[in-house]
């Protein structure tokens, strides 16, 4: 018996947010679709326009036709006068209008009151989780801190949050990113300056920083960069890794006679005030986190483990996570 040729078939991917409810998802005529840039949206979550390698691309799915816009999560946007008003997907609507397509896939959408806060509040945060890099959507143009702190912006002038940490903070939370992550501060802190609630340095991102150890790293001296958020000149998570890291290694040699070579810590300040820098700066050049992380860490840790307490007191175990497991905890 021979088998039977089937179709198969993808259901079209509906886009799903919080406030959001969708109308319907179609093929509109390209001429009654108005792009977020020439609307009252602005592009929010992409304040400096569009991507052209992103158009470029898109622009040669849809030639060679292998751009199947249903089966990724669509544009949305609402229909005023008759017309869609784009929140999200101006690039892919700039290569529909480069290579001359005359519809444009998209959903309309109309915006609703939810966990208390309003509809408008929740198609601003759309437009920055559209484009969050963990959805891994068509295009992968991602958005960035700039877009992000640009929608919040939005919504603090339209009256949608409060200038407060509070509904800042829920704002950034509502955008995915995780509460009191390093990110979660410098976005909440970039944005309360710009407000004029705080004076808030500006931030220092990888690039530069491995530019001021390449520039700072000569024949005689290595150099390493490292961010800083903390008013104390111990921190809980970076400490650790520049001296065990960093320091211990390239020093090492010197307790067996060795030439070594001196050694450069540049630290850069990310999400803290003028005066925050001005506390925790001084403490940091007198080296003031060595001193601590010895007494605090180094010196008790070796007495404890001289004095076997570690071996007598401390226990390891395991939860059972193999298949088959039947781990005994001893």
């Amino acid at each position: 018996m021979s088998p039977t040729n089937k179709t198969i078939t993808i259901p079209r991917r509906k886009p799903e947010a919080k406030g959001m409810m969708v109308v319907e998802m179609k093929d509109w005529p390209i001429d009654k679709v108005i792009p977020s840039s020439k609307n009252k949206n602005k592009n929010l979550g992409r304040p400096c326009g569009i991507n052209p390698k992103q158009v470029e691309s898109f622009g040669n799915l849809i030639k060679n036709s292998t751009y199947k816009p249903e089966y990724h999560i669509p544009p949305v946007g609402e229909v005023i006068d008759g017309y869609l008003h784009l929140s999200t997907g101006e690039n892919r609507y700039s290569a529909h209008v480069e290579v001359c397509q005359k519809t444009f896939y998209a959903a309309s959408v109309v915006w609703v009151d939810e966990d208390g806060m309003s509809g408008s509040y929740w198609k601003k945060a759309y437009t920055s989780n559209e484009n969050d890099h963990r959805r891994n959507e068509v295009g992968g143009d991602q958005r960035t801190p700039q877009g992000i702190a640009s929608v919040i912006l939005k919504m603090l002038s339209d009256g949608d949050i409060q200038p407060n940490d509070e509904q800042i903070g829920r704002a950034l939370t509502d955008q995915n990113i995780p509460k009191n992550s390093a990110s979660w501060k410098n976005i909440l802190n970039d944005v309360k300056s710009q407000i004029g609630l705080v004076d808030v340095v500006r931030s220092v991102n990888p690039s530069e920083a491995r530019k001021l150890e390449k520039d700072n790293t000569t024949s005689d001296t290595n150099c390493v960069a490292r961010v800083h958020n903390k008013e104390t000149p111990t921190h809980r998570d970076y400490t650790p890794r520049l001296i065990n890291d960093v320091l211990i290694p390239n020093l090492k040699g010197y307790l067996s006679g060795e030439e070594v070579k001196n050694q450069k810590v540049i630290y850069y300040f990310n999400g803290m005030t003028s005066p925050q820098i001005q506390k925790v700066r001084p403490l940091l050049e007198d080296k003031t986190f060595l001193d601590d992380f010895y007494h605090k860490v180094c010196k008790p840790f070796v007495s404890l483990y001289e004095s076997n307490v570690f071996h007598e007191k401390v226990k390891v175990t395991f939860p059972n996570q193999l298949k088959g497991d039947n781990y005994q905890d001893g």
